[in-house]
């Protein structure tokens, strides 16, 4: 069973998420988890499910992580361009800029701690592009208005066609 994955121009992407303030569902996680791997995806927001509560989840490299409140305390390094996609706006890819280093900070998905720790690679990417999501950015929201529109043209295409 998997939950539906909303996709661009659905208006809830765009909306600031609120504040986790009580425990987690694991099952309600598990049934996310498996519809971020079902779909292809690295990183999946509750936001990108329809929920606006401030949590993600990720899978790099086979390990699966729940990050509930997260916040950036640093920017590391300097940033550079990486292909990037999004199960919200699903067949699209385009180059972004990101560091390749962050130090972060959240909360364990029953809130009995809070975690800070310094993400490499990819999994600093998907950390810095699932955060955005939390706030109601889309990673189009951050390329030229030339290559935005080409892929905005592409998902209207492609939904007249039924395709999304």
């Amino acid at each position: 069973m998997s939950m539906k994955i909303l996709t661009w121009p659905n208006a809830i992407l765009k909306k600031t998420s609120e504040a986790v303030t009580e425990a987690l569902n694991m099952d309600y996680i598990k049934l996310m988890y498996n519809s971020m791997v079902d779909a292809g995806g690295v990183g999946l927001a509750a936001v990108q499910v329809g929920l606006l509560k401030r949590f993600f989840i990720s899978n790099v490299n086979g390990v699966g992580k729940v990050y509930v409140n997260p916040y950036i305390l640093t920017y590391l390094g300097k940033p550079d361009w990486v292909k990037e996609g999004c199960l919200s706006i699903p067949g699209q890819f385009e180059f972004v800029k990101r560091h390749p280093e962050v130090e972060v900070a959240y909360t364990a998905p029953d809130l009995s701690e809070t975690k800070q720790e310094v993400l490499y690679g990819l999994e600093a990417h998907v950390f810095q592009h699932e955060y955005e999501h939390l706030n109601g950015m889309l990673f189009i929201d951050k390329l030229p208005a030339a290559k935005r529109s080409n892929i905005i043209g592409n998902l209207i295409k492609f939904k007249k066609q039924g395709k999304l």
